[in-house]
């Protein structure tokens, strides 16, 4: 199993010679079963032993190669020799300065030879589904966790990522609808949709990453959708709280809150767009995605306060709007 990266990384290395190309990983501390890889020592960067037993070394092979035709008459050598694996026509290429190494330390692979190797596999690759530059708070401590737990079930089925934006953007609205009937009961399950909506919002791309299935329109979906989940929950929270207070300023809190839960999305990807880079990712940055706002909800919901989170949620989006403003000001001067 491997990054198909590495294969990118083994075409843009060719140089259009008869020399074959072997892919390397120097992250030996990431290696599952040491004892059983096939080691690599070089001499400055030139491979010049290769095997299981090699000792020193300074790298394993991956398993993954780019053979030219002198790749046979390396493997007809070898085995006339008493040895047909590909490590011995390696060797051989060794011998003959026909090999070149490319490092992809960093780029997920690994050899599945028993059942072990398989469930290391895949524990491995569940672990690295988590975007840690973007995920929030509660997204990496909380929400993430959890998601890999139903991406492992969800991977074996025939849904695909849009389909599980789908199936979490309708949990969402379900969660809204019950915030509009008001009532402890509906509001704490509300509470716990909206939840888990956020937690299987992580699953859609999850699954894209683990079948290589990702798409840029797969990631404008999932946000748009997002964003309508956002709406259909504030409405939701603020029509339940104008069935017990049927005042005009409960509906204003509503478009106060939604404003700022639409606006500080808007206002980094605008940021971006605008100064050809991201907002540097800090504390403001956490606080103010959508993961920590829909468990702020869901917190509020557990104590029967869904309105009050949300308008308190709201102001610290327009606190984070305005910090955005404020630095894109100094840095305009």
């Amino acid at each position: 199993v491997f990054d198909p990266q590495i294969l990118r990384r083994l075409m843009e290395a060719d140089d259009g010679t008869d020399t074959s190309l072997i892919a390397v990983d120097e992250e030996l501390d990431r290696i599952f079963d040491l004892d059983e890889a096939t080691k690599v020592r070089f001499e400055g960067e030139r491979p010049v032993a290769i095997g299981k037993e090699v000792s020193p070394f300074d790298a394993v092979d991956t398993g993954l190669f780019l053979c030219k035709p002198p790749i046979f008459d390396a493997l007809m050598e070898a085995r006339k020799e008493g040895d047909s694996s590909l490590s011995a026509g390696i060797r051989k290429l060794i011998e003959r300065g026909k090999i070149q190494a490319v490092k992809v330390g960093g780029h997920f692979w690994t050899d599945i030879d028993t059942p072990e190797d398989l469930e290391h596999a895949k524990g491995a690759l569940l672990k690295g589904l988590g975007k840690k530059e973007e995920d929030g708070f509660i997204s990496r401590y909380l929400n993430r966790p959890l998601s890999r737990k139903m991406t492992a079930r969800l991977v074996d089925t025939s849904l695909t990522p849009n389909g599980i934006s789908l199936l979490s953007f309708s949990v969402a609205l379900l969660g809204a609808f019950l915030f509009g009937i008001g009532g402890y009961f509906w509001t704490l399950v509300a509470g716990l949709l909206v939840q888990l909506a956020s937690i299987a919002d992580g699953c859609d791309g999850e699954v894209a990453r683990l079948k290589f299935s990702t798409s840029p329109y797969g990631g404008w979906m999932d946000t748009l959708l997002d964003r309508y989940s956002d709406g259909a929950i504030v409405a939701g929270i603020t029509y339940g709280h104008w069935l017990s207070f049927p005042e005009a300023s409960t509906w204003a809190w509503g478009v106060i809150s939604l404003l700022g839960f639409l606006l500080v999305s808007y206002t980094k990807k605008e940021f971006s767009l605008r100064y050809g880079r991201k907002l540097p990712p800090d504390i403001w940055d956490k606080v103010s995605k959508r993961d920590l706002r829909l468990f702020g909800i869901f917190i509020g919901a557990i104590l029967n306060r869904p309105f009050e989170a949300m308008a308190l949620l709201g102001l610290l989006s327009h606190g984070v709007i305005l910090r955005y403003l404020l630095s894109g000001y100094r840095k305009r001067q």
